[in-house]
């Protein structure tokens, strides 16, 4: 069965179009005047969706047969227009621009002169800043050089100008995690920051203060998880002439991060800005050029250790990365990278110190984890050289030998490690050693990871000999909970423990045993 109505309805276009404006530059004619059209200001990029580009209609107003100016000499210096664009449905929308007219002719007699304003952008160490785009009353722009200095040129005398400035490029120029470490110990009245602009700096989020927030939104960025600091720009630039009132909180007042100028009638070349790299609280961003890594030469290198083996086709296995003397480290930034050809990225492994929201893993695809971490509190460190720094479990796509397909590198986070020793911070460069642990160490059983676990961990451990390992995983009371044996080659290996669907939870033993050698541990399930 089947019905059949109509019905009349009507499609409108009621979607402004899209108005993009230029600012232009003329030159009044010998009798004084000068016709311009609306269409010479548009920048080429102005569009409609049902209306042909060729079929719009500008004018200076919203009428639409307003469509010449006519400029004589009472309009020399700048001019701000309106530039109005309809469609073919009658849908309006505008742009203001700006139109400057000159008289290089000495046309107009009794003119008084033309104003410049002019100044520079530089940072706290007086470095000038260069790629910053001013805007003059939100129309003309320019563009800071090498030197930091920008001038606009043929303002009307008596005129209004507000100066504004902007640069929102090279997020991550000088951002490190060491800006990090020393924000946290401002937070924590450790070290404070020793001056104000410092302190705009490490409000990441712009929310007139810093908090561990701040450190939150820096580590994202840091780690290649974010491409932009929340409510915030690149580069903050402060009046030069402001003298903050309270310089340790310089958000106790609405600082001016524009400059105005009112009834102009001479030069002014003094309009300074003052410019703040956002994340940067050591002054390590090149103002001038982001590609520039910043230059520091290190006697030493910061050493991370791990064992050099061969995983089999298919093998998954859990690679430790340890480190001597960590009792000195405060923070550290690396890129650990392999061959994805020959390695798949599997899981990271959280430990007692460094959790998964220290690494970044958007780059995982590309052979890339990014790894950021700092001490949350400064006090001495209680890892072990016995426990790993921090854990990955790879799975291996053929037969490998580690060292071939894994290094660390500063591909996509700059590998350092921040140290402090009596009150001085020291910066070094991260290197990866190679090492046959199982020479050394005879039999090592390292701590199960993660613990405590929810489902699945992993009990890592070395041997110098081949032989049959056997574990037992018990309760407290001495009831064998699980048991896993086998063959083992000399060297290090991973045995997986999934408890997915048991009940089991608290505190449980575990014992590897070989035939002359038996190590106990204590691991925890939580549910």
């Amino acid at each position: 069965n089947s019905s059949v109505c109509s019905f009349n309805f009507t499609i409108e276009d009621c979607a402004l179009p899209t108005v993009s404006c230029q600012s232009l530059i003329v030159e009044i004619m010998q009798n004084g005047q000068i016709i311009v059209l609306p269409e010479q200001f548009e920048s080429g990029s102005s569009m409609d969706n049902c209306t042909a580009t060729d079929d719009l209609v500008y004018s200076f107003s919203e009428n639409v047969e307003d469509d010449s100016l006519l400029l004589t000499c009472d309009n020399i210096g700048a001019n701000s227009l309106a530039i109005w664009i309809t469609d073919e449905a009658g849908n309006q929308d505008f742009c203001i621009t700006t139109l400057i007219l000159q008289d290089n002719m000495d046309v107009c007699p009794n003119i008084p002169p033309l104003v410049a304003i002019s100044g520079g952008i530089f940072n706290e160490e007086d470095e000038a800043v260069n790629g910053v785009e001013i805007s003059v009353n939100g129309n003309t722009t320019v563009m800071t050089d090498v030197e930091g200095n920008f001038v606009f040129e043929n303002l009307q005398t008596g005129g209004d100008y507000t100066l504004v400035p902007e640069k929102n490029t090279d997020l991550l120029n000088g951002v490190t995690t060491y800006d990090m470490a020393l924000i946290s110990k401002h937070i924590l009245n450790i070290k404070k920051l020793d001056s104000p602009y410092k302190i705009i700096a490490a409000d990441v989020n712009n929310s007139g203060t810093v908090t561990t927030v701040d450190l939150v939104h820096l580590r994202k960025v840091i780690l290649h998880i974010t491409d932009e600091f929340p409510n915030n720009q690149s580069w903050r630039f402060v009046d030069n002439q402001y003298d903050f009132p309270i310089p340790e909180n310089p958000f106790y007042e609405t600082f001016p991060e524009f400059i105005n100028h009112n009834n102009l009638i001479q030069d002014i070349t003094d309009s300074d800005f003052i410019g703040i790299k956002i994340g940067d609280v050591n002054g390590s961003a090149n103002p001038n050029n982001a590609d520039s890594s910043e230059n520091r030469n290190h006697s030493e290198s910061f050493i991370l250790k791990t064992e050099d083996k061969i995983l089999e086709k298919g093998e998954t296995s859990v690679i430790n990365f340890f480190a001597e003397d960590l009792s000195n480290l405060t923070g550290f930034q690396l890129t650990v990278e392999f061959d994805p050809s020959k390695l798949t990225f599997s899981d990271i492994l959280e430990n007692e110190f460094i959790k998964t929201t220290n690494f970044g893993l958007t780059k995982s695809e590309e052979g890339a984890i990014l790894v950021s971490w700092v001490n949350s509190d400064f006090k001495n460190n209680n890892f072990s050289e016995t426990d790993p720094l921090f854990s990955i479990i790879f799975k291996s796509n053929e037969r490998i030998r580690l060292k071939e397909v894994l290094t660390i590198n500063s591909r996509f986070v700059k590998s350092e490690a921040y140290l402090s020793q009596t009150g001085e911070d020291y910066i070094k460069d991260v290197s990866l050693k190679f090492e046959n642990f199982y020479s050394k160490s005879g039999f090592t059983v390292y701590q199960n990871q993660p613990n405590p676990f929810r489902n699945i961990t992993y009990i890592n451990f070395n041997n110098s000999n081949s032989e049959y390992v056997t574990l037992k995983i018990t309760d407290r009371s001495g009831g064998i909970l699980e048991t896993v044996s086998g063959y083992y080659k000399k060297g290090n290996h991973t045995i997986k423990i999934d408890w997915t669907g048991r009940h089991e939870s608290g505190v449980f033993i575990y014992q590897l045993q070989t035939k002359t050698k038996t190590h106990t541990g204590k691991m925890v399930r939580i549910l």
